[in-house]
């Protein structure tokens, strides 16, 4: 028990220590100076703009509270652990303490990159809903028993709609789920309607998305590129998934750790 205790306080005591003092930058500066009346109209913007009214609306409205940005940022870190937790079903001090440790060794400055609050509730908060979705559909039978279950998972269906890359991995997820039950475990369809109708609400969710005005904005235009990346466009996919892979490990392994 003391071991437990331990280590949960030195995890809750760095993710605290690495949110105090954060400084404003990047996208959340532009965040902090708009004058949105209500959140409505945010959402409305984001429609509009770029297709996520769901991360950077959420972004826009801890930008003007960062308090409690700090508090739900701190929580979602823990919701993490719980998670994992729950998904492999490992509760030993040991399991805990790696799960402790993995979590933390993703930079936390990494965050900063277009800004804490802005990158973390596009992908912090989208990997806690990915997982809740994980934790949520394992042993799922039917909307009756596990009304909770299904409510939860259609919320964090809900808020990832708006980033192509978590909803795609959803879809992808809950398909694999339906082949496996149907395949492996010999259920019938109507054992497994719960699963189907959650793909169904994911797919459309999916659609939602793809069809704003922003997101197809957003895909069609060649701006962001241009600026900040124009070799891309000559690139082959081999080239892209070297490029994507390499950069990706040398940013989590060589960017400032302070833990």
């Amino acid at each position: 028990m003391l071991t437990y205790v331990i280590e949960s306080f030195l995890f809750i005591f760095t993710v605290v220590y690495e949110h105090l003092s954060l400084p404003v930058a990047h996208d959340d500066i532009i965040r902090s100076q708009s004058e949105f009346k209500n959140f409505f109209e945010i959402i409305k913007y984001y429609w509009n703009y770029n297709g996520r009214i769901t991360t950077d609306s959420l972004a826009e409205v801890w930008a003007h509270h960062r308090n409690v940005w700090v508090v739900v940022d701190c929580l979602a870190y823990f919701a993490l652990i719980i998670l994992i937790l729950k998904i492999f079903e490992k509760f030993s001090p040991a399991f805990l303490g790696l799960t402790y440790l993995l979590v933390l060794i993703f930079p936390f400055h990494y965050w900063e990159s277009a800004g804490y609050v802005s990158t973390t509730t596009n992908y912090l908060y989208s990997t806690v809903c990915f997982l809740g979705i994980i934790a949520c559909t394992k042993n799922l039978e039917n909307a009756g028993k596990n009304f909770l279950k299904c409510f939860l998972t259609m919320l964090c269906i809900g808020y990832i709609a708006f980033s192509n890359q978590f909803i795609i991995g959803t879809v992808l997820f809950l398909l694999y789920l339906i082949v496996y039950q149907l395949w492996a475990n010999k259920k019938t369809v109507k054992q497994i309607l719960m699963y189907i109708w959650l793909e169904l609400f994911a797919i459309f969710m999916f659609g939602v998305m793809w069809f704003s005005p922003g997101y197809q904005a957003r895909m069609n235009g060649t701006d962001e590129m241009m600026y900040w990346l124009p070799q891309y466009q000559k690139w082959s996919l081999m080239k892209k998934i070297v490029e994507g892979y390499t950069t990706t490990v040398a940013n989590i392994v060589y960017k400032d750790n302070s833990f």
